[in-house]
């Protein structure tokens, strides 16, 4: 059995660690709250970008114009942007988006593509870094609750890459916020746009209940029945709104991992804090019966002395 003066010395550092991680989950959980309205806050402007793009789309698809940008490149490289967090101690929030990014790179280089990667945050970078992977652009340091300046130089540099037609492919992993106790990694396709891949980024932001959850219906009921007049030009007017697209689109990606990053560390720390805890009464246990053995012993020790003595 460890002596008692090891036992204290435990029970010590698992009481600091406990106070530790509760402050963290704390701090965690005000963090994702703030991150959380921002992320739902966010999604309706998302929402609505996607529709009003899908909507002419579909009026172009029917007036029989055709959009440049949206025929398939065949440049034989595409892009991956992976989006983590720049701090650990948020369980597996990291290695579940890498994983699935890692999966990804594997699939389409046996398609014989070639992959470039893009991080946002430390972790990412780190992961690709150690398993040799070269990393195109790596973009760090942004705020706790992500705004338009800090992704601006993420969409500068896609709105770039599309404009010189570099990839016929960029597409994102991520994680989405669903609850404090959920989230759910997934992936997207930024580019080129489709009809189909934006209904599908729509129902992804779209809340299975609440407010925002009508959009079928009323996309259903306020189809359009007559012509509609365009100006200026379409190519200027989805050109234009493309740019606005991707910029929203990213905004509202990094957003909604920074709830996902947040809830996770919470629950993480709420774990460990629990089992600082149940360690705590463990150590206690052992501890007082150490004690107890001590005590236990020294009476005996003095019953055998006063036998030896014929007191």
């Amino acid at each position: 059995m460890a002596s008692q003066q090891h036992l204290k010395g435990k029970v010590r550092a698992v009481t600091n660690i406990g106070k530790i991680t509760k402050a963290m989950e704390m701090v965690s959980a005000a963090k994702m709250r703030r991150s959380q309205e921002s992320a739902f806050r966010a999604r309706p402007y998302a929402k609505n970008m996607l529709s009003l793009f899908t909507s002419l789309l579909t009026h172009l698809q029917r007036e029989g114009d055709m959009i440049s940008f949206q025929a398939p490149l065949s440049t034989g490289v595409v892009c991956l942007l992976v989006i983590t967090s720049d701090k650990g101690l948020c369980g597996s929030y990291n290695s579940a988006v890498v994983r699935s990014a890692l999966a990804w790179k594997e699939l389409k280089e046996a398609e014989g593509k070639r992959v470039d990667v893009i991080t946002i945050g430390r972790k990412a970078r780190d992961v690709f870094r150690k398993r040799g992977v070269p990393i195109t652009k790596e973009f760090l340091r942004f705020s706790e609750v992500a705004t338009i300046e800090d992704i601006s130089p993420v969409a500068n540099w896609i709105l770039e890459a599309r404009r010189e037609n570099l990839y016929e492919e960029v597409a994102c992993r991520s994680t989405t916020f669903v609850s404090a106790l959920e989230r759910h990694v997934r992936g997207i396709q930024i580019l080129p746009f489709s009809k189909e891949v934006l209904l599908r980024v729509i129902e992804s932001i779209i809340p299975k209940t609440g407010k925002y959850s009508l959009w079928k219906e009323e996309q259903e009921e306020g189809r359009e029945t007559s012509s509609t007049l365009l100006e200026p030009s379409p190519e200027e007017l989805i050109e234009k709104l493309s740019d606005m697209l991707i910029r929203s689109e990213i905004l509202h990606l990094v957003l909604e991992s920074n709830a996902a990053e947040h809830s996770s560390r919470m629950v993480a720390m709420k774990n460990a804090s629990d089992n600082a805890k149940n360690l705590m009464e463990t150590l206690t246990l052992q501890l007082n019966k150490a004690r107890q053995a001590g005590i236990t012993q020294e009476v005996a020790e003095i019953a055998a002395g006063k036998e030896a003595l014929g007191v």
